[in-house]
């Protein structure tokens, strides 16, 4: 993901924040970063994103503050941006579809690390909420003294409904080769996430070196390992993080159960879902986004 740097808010829009405090609307500060994005036409089009905050100049990223702006005139319906982090979830709306002004901000006090943006039609009335939207996600993150710190690039996701899925791809020939994913977890039908489970596969034959799949999230791991590769068996049973929705950062590497070599390229496959608090239901999941 790029990066970007930081710089520091005026003191009167830093004081307009302190006096709103943790999901208040704000008084619109001026922006650092501007998303434009399109929603199609359906009803129920919906655009998500993922993006990180991070530390810039010391300042570590006390809160993530937005607004969304619904440029497109004529439209049956208004704009919602729905931001969140863990559990915690804030939500900002533009009233008026193409005056070219955004909505009130709002501010999630997340600190550090990923967030999930989903922009989505809110109905006005009783007709559809048909047709497209172009949209401006404006954003920024910052530190509790004003500070801008640091944002990535948001990384269009897509969101696979609830049930078992699965990727594949190559490690490359270098002993120390890994590939790293990311996968969301977010509510499905308002069921949130207990945890990500997971399992991996060593494809590739001829190889003596199997994968391991390193899985992490707000600081807790978990890991699966197949030593044999190119049979077919998996890792074994499931893998479990409890670690509720949001981000899954996913390492996989070579491993050899004797520690041996492990030079050559390897293929894999990971099986994974994201299992609801609800028992026996699943919550919704993305497609794997390459780090």
């Amino acid at each position: 993901m790029n990066r970007t740097t930081g710089f520091r808010l005026s003191g009167l829009v830093w004081r307009s924040l302190l006096a709103a405090g943790a999901g208040a609307l704000l008084a619109s500060p001026a922006w650092a970063h501007s998303l434009r994005g399109t929603l199609g036409t359906a009803p129920d089009a919906v655009a998500q994103y993922t993006l990180d905050c991070y530390p810039v100049g010391g300042y570590a990223t006390e809160g993530f503050v937005f607004s969304i702006n619904a440029r497109t005139r004529n439209r049956p319906y208004t704009l919602k941006a729905v931001v969140s982090k863990g559990n915690a979830t804030v939500e900002a709306t533009d009233p008026a579809n193409g005056d070219l002004k955004p909505g009130l901000t709002r501010i999630l006090n997340g600190r550090d690390g990923t967030y999930l943006v989903s922009v989505v039609k809110v109905p006005s009335g009783a007709k559809p909420a048909k047709g497209n939207m172009v949209f401006d996600f404006e954003h920024h993150c910052q530190a509790a003294n004003g500070f801008h710190t640091g944002t990535t690039t948001p990384t269009k996701i897509q969101m696979k409904a609830a049930g078992l899925h699965a990727f594949s791809g190559t490690i490359g020939a270098g002993s120390a080769a890994v590939a790293r994913y990311r996968v969301i977890c977010a509510p499905e039908a308002g069921r949130a996430t207990a945890r990500y489970g997971f399992r991996v596969k060593a494809e590739s034959k001829n190889r003596n070196f199997g994968v391991k799949l390193a899985v992490a999230k707000d600081g807790l791991t978990a890991e699966a390992i197949d030593y044999l590769s190119g049979d077919s068996a998996d890792s074994g049973g499931w893998t479990y993080l409890e670690a509720g929705d949001g981000s899954y950062d996913l390492t996989l590497g070579k491993i050899a159960e004797a520690g041996g070599p492990t030079k050559g390229k390897m293929v894999f496959k990971v099986e994974n879902t994201c299992e609801s608090v609800e028992a026996g239901l699943n919550s919704a999941i993305s497609l794997p986004i390459k780090r």
